[in-house]
């Protein structure tokens, strides 16, 4: 059994603290959770003496008895009921002249301590374990000693702060050596008092200790802070940086806010200082939490501890379970992060698969190959529309509304995305996976038969609702069913075929509106997408996986509100973004749309901050080396998409191309991103680091967009469009790099939320690229027609049927053409103008 790697032991010494997410299996969780709520319900209140609990850190409450009474001090061998302070009435029951309950038992319960680890066969189970063995080995314990285990319960609205505190005050051995096994029993996180650590802080002294305060007659009356007096850091510690003084000011910025999914196991090293808040959510949060020492000679356990061992009893010795074998069939491994990829399923870590339930992969191949399907038509509408929109835009004379097909689709795709990450928790895949067919199918169907541009926007916000579960859900079945060596293949040909997609949709779409028709661009989905339905109808196993909390519970923690003023954001931005670029800022939607974006940007963002337990977007983590390239890729994807959308109908207003062939251009953008990842890849690998490959990125894909701007501003040859190529081997230097850039800098426990926020980055990217391009363009478009053709009757006229018809141009006399097309030239200039932006 193998305890800690040394990345993890180098992150632990380094700032004091370590995640370790889904240490814990859905099984376990369910069973302590079980566990906890037997005993809330069957301890008898009426013989309780309603003790309540703090630290002794509050003012308000340090001279409490509660805070030492007989209770509480002779708990460490049974296991006991602490109240919260704020569960009582100010005025007794009149009926019992006891402290009355505001709440029922269940709920005003602080914490169950402090011998579950050897009186609660499930915590014991969890806590004595080969495992927890392995950690403490790794961390340099001889004889680790188990002490002190509780169940910290965070009640709903009344849950108390915990303060500033280090746990080697409480539970102090000479020299201190106490580390803190700290599991969410459920998901904690911002505004649902999660745990808060001072990185780096545990180089600081114990200057203080939580004593027994002994009376006069020699036993003990309470309990008190009292200056520590023997050694004030770990042993070893003294020549590596240990010894601040603790009265030194913990710096703000060092303060971690940790979002912790339930399962994680959060290791505290005894010195490090941290926190939690008052639990203001309407959901409790479950924790189960133990200490361990160092039981060794030269380590003494101080007789003054408010926590002592029965008499003649010792604690639980943890390295008698060092050599027995794990008890379930997991493959619990903590494997150097080195030698593995940047990237790996928590599936892929945790376990093995037993097959035998689904199949080998020559039987599960037609459900593969289902999955495949969707993934690949997925693939194919993202790009299909970046070809056609000016087309099918301009067949409701309404090219001005043409970026609007392109973002709906992201839109839809960004709000769904981290609700079907969540939903993935508590419903089957099958499920799931038919809700993406079905909002993909429904958004096909609208748009295919749209007779305004309006529905087929609508469509395309649908689709987007269904795109996001097919990609998503692609990858997380493929690992559910096989094992690790079949899952690393089978998601390298899943990206290639998503690349094969995202090629071919350009040219696939100018081909079916020449051709069939451009409703068929979105009608042709239905037939290839009924087969997927019935394929994993019949393939797709519909056990769901395992549940660790409510499904009430776990739908109310999805951040509903985050995304409805995300979604009211970026629709009052865009229309707002649209009217301004065709000049309709009299427009009766102009201003409700900046109000409704001044109001609801602002409030997403403070529902992020303040209210949401599973943020959106965690604000927290925008603060620092994430945060700053978050941003960066939203820029470079807004410049990209500013481009990309906008060279099909530069081919064809300048030199006339069919959409076929000036989608063609397209596809070499896309063609040559795979070259920069590759390059990016061994880049990265040889050099190990990240930034040269992302400023190269950087820089290549200014020159690239330079030359655009010199070059075709005046006219350009066909073959300058060629430049689309380079533009997409520098897109891939960037984006793999920017990828690794932000996995790897992570903090520990976060690194699924970072990446979905990657994918969150890319999508308002691409969303604020399309309409930012295509409202400038139009918008000087309009002004350059306005300005360079003569005065006629019906001018406005011929200015409204060009902007919103792409060919409408070709029947125009000569010398109108050339105005226009100068014009557009002109205007043109904008558009990678808005990369250096």
């Amino acid at each position: 059994m193998e305890g800690l790697n040394p990345s993890q032991l180098a992150f632990f010494h380094e700032n004091g603290y370590l995640v370790i997410p889904d240490f814990l299996t859905p099984e376990e969780i369910t069973s302590l959770l079980t566990e906890t709520n037997t005993l809330l319900d069957n301890f008898p209140l009426e013989s309780h003496p309603l003790t309540k609990f703090t630290t002794g850190d509050d003012e308000s409450n340090k001279n409490d008895p509660h805070v030492g009474d007989d209770y509480f001090l002779d708990s460490g061998d049974k296991i006991r009921f602490f109240f919260e302070p704020d569960a009582f009435s100010s005025t007794p029951d009149p009926a019992t002249g006891k402290p009355a309950l505001l709440k029922p038992k269940q709920q005003a319960i602080n914490k169950i301590g402090h011998a579950l680890h050897s009186l609660s066969p499930p915590f014991e189970k969890v806590s004595l374990s080969a495992r927890n063995a392995a950690i403490a080995k790794s961390l340099g314990f001889v004889d680790p000693r188990v002490l002190q285990s509780m169940v910290i319960c965070k009640q709903p609205g009344i849950g108390g702060a915990v303060p500033p505190h280090r746990d080697s005050e409480f539970l102090y051995t000479r020299p201190p050596s106490a580390v803190g096994w700290w599991f969410a029993l459920q998901d904690a996180g911002p505004g649902n008092a999660t745990l808060g650590m001072w990185r780096g802080s545990h180089r600081q002294r114990i200057k203080r200790r939580f004593v027994r305060r002994i009376g006069e007659d020699g036993k003990a009356v309470g309990t008190e802070f009292v200056e520590n007096d023997g050694p004030e850091v770990p042993r070893g510690s003294e020549g590596d940086g240990q010894g601040q003084d603790q009265g030194q000011e913990v710096k703000d910025e060092d303060l971690e806010i940790l979002d912790i999914k339930a399962g994680s196991l959060v290791l505290i090293h005894g010195n490090v200082l941290h926190k939690s808040e008052k639990n203001t959510s309407p959901r409790s949060r479950f924790a189960y939490t133990f200490h361990v020492i160092e039981g060794a000679d030269g380590w003494d356990y101080d007789e003054r501890n408010w926590l002592q061992p029965p008499e003649g009893g010792e604690f639980s010795k943890l390295s008698d379970y060092l050599n027995l074998s794990i008890p379930d069939n997991r493959r619990w491994i903590m494997s150097d992060p080195e030698s593995e990829p940047f990237i790996r399923s928590s599936l892929e870590i945790e376990e093995e698969k037993d097959l035998h339930p689904h199949g080998n992969l020559r039987q599960l191949l037609p459900l593969v190959g289902a999955v495949w399907l969707g993934e690949f038509i997925d693939a194919v509408d993202q790009t299909i529309l970046v070809s056609t929109y000016g087309t099918i835009s301009s067949q409701f004379h309404s090219l001005s509304m043409g970026s609007w097909l392109l973002t709906g689709y992201n839109l839809g795709f960004c709000i769904a995305l981290p609700v079907y990450g969540l939903l993935c928790d508590i419903y089957s895949r099958k499920i799931l996976l038919f809700t993406s067919y079905f909002f993909f199918g429904i958004g096909s169907l609208i748009c295919g038969t749209g007779q305004v541009v309006s529905q087929v926007v609508v469509g395309r916000v649908i689709a987007g609702l269904g795109g996001a579960g097919m990609t998503s859900l692609c990858s997380v079945i493929i690992t559910d069913l096989l094992p690790s060596s079949e899952v690393a293949v089978l998601r390298g040909w899943t990206e290639t075929i998503n690349n094969i997609g995202r090629s071919l949709g350009p040219p696939l779409g100018g081909f079916l509106v020449n051709t069939l028709g451009w409703r068929w661009t979105f009608l042709g989905h239905l037939p290839l997408l009924g087969l997927c339905v019935v394929s994993v109808a019949y393939r797709l196993p519909a056990n769901p996986k395992g549940q660790t909390e409510p499904k009430a519970d776990c739908i109310r923690n999805i951040d509903w509100t985050g995304i409805l003023a995300f979604a009211a954001a970026i629709i009052s931005l865009l229309l707002a973004i649209h009217l301004l670029g065709t000049d309709e800022t009299g427009s009766p939607w102009f201003m409700p749309s900046v109000i409704t974006a001044c109001i609801s940007l602002p409030f997403f963002l403070w529902v992020e901050h303040a209210w949401a337990e599973r943020p959106l977007i965690p604000l927290g983590l925008m603060r620092g080396v994430v945060g700053r390239h978050c941003a960066v890729q939203i820029l470079v994807y807004a410049a990209r998409l500013a481009i990309a959308s906008n060279i099909v109908p530069y081919m064809v207003r300048t030199h006339g191309l069919s959409d076929v062939a000036a989608s063609l251009f397209h596809v070499s953008t896309i063609l040559g991103m795979p070259l920069g990842v590759l390059a990016s890849g061994y880049t990265i690998r040889r050099l190990k680091q990240y930034k040269p490959v992302i400023l190269g990125g950087l820089c290549a894909t200014i020159s690239v967009y330079l030359l655009i701007l010199l070059q075709w501003r005046h006219g350009s040859s066909v073959l300058d469009g060629l430049y689309m190529f380079p533009a997409g081997t520098a897109a891939g230097l960037i984006f793999t790099g920017q990828f690794i850039a932000i996995s790897s800098n992570a903090p520990e426990g976060r690194l699924p939320t970072c990446v979905t926020m990657y994918f969150l980055c890319t999508q308002l990217g691409i969303i604020l690229g399309v309409a930012l391009a295509s409202g400038l363009l139009q918008g000087s478009f309009s002004n350059e027609l306005m300005r360079k053709l003569p005065e006629f009757a019906g001018k406005e006229r011929i200015v409204h049927k060009v902007l919103n018809e792409i060919r409408y141009s070709r029947g125009l006399p000569a010398g109108l053409q050339r105005a226009i097309r100068s014009s557009f030239l002109s205007s043109f200039q904008a558009v990678p103008c808005e990369f250096p932006v």
